[in-house]
């Protein structure tokens, strides 16, 4: 059974809040969508809500657990944004171990260069 929606495009005070959803009276529900956030940013926010009115979130107490699962990536049920600082980090160390090898061709071992940061914070190997 498909629940009757409404939509409105409105301007948030902030651009932090994609969409808003209240459940109406009579058991509609209303979608709102920040008008700030770009086309494909509202297409994913719709589909966002309209995934915790299909799961009926609103009859639901726990408001962190409810966005915990609504945010898990559905084949690992891992939080993305998890995964995402995840990969940040691998990149990162991928970054400083190239950094870190490159120097080390050149005779610099991580020790001189720390102490050479150090004592001037402007010196670059």
């Amino acid at each position: 059974m498909t629940k009757d929606v409404n939509v409105f495009i409105k301007n948030f005070p902030n651009t932090k809040e994609a969409e808003a959803i209240t459940e109406n009276p009579d058991g509609t529900y209303t979608i709102f969508l920040n008008a700030r956030m770009s086309y494909e940013r509202q297409l994913e926010a719709y589909q966002h809500a309209l995934e915790h009115i299909q799961n009926n979130d609103f009859q639901k107490l726990d408001v962190q657990q409810i966005e915990a699962i609504a945010h898990a990536d559905q084949t690992t049920k891992e939080p993305i944004v998890t995964q995402k600082k995840k990969r940040r980090r691998r990149n990162r160390y991928r970054q400083y171990e190239k950094q870190r090898r490159a120097l080390e061709a050149f005779g610099v071992d991580a020790w001189s260069q720390h102490e050479a940061h150090w004592l001037d914070p402007d010196c670059r190997f």
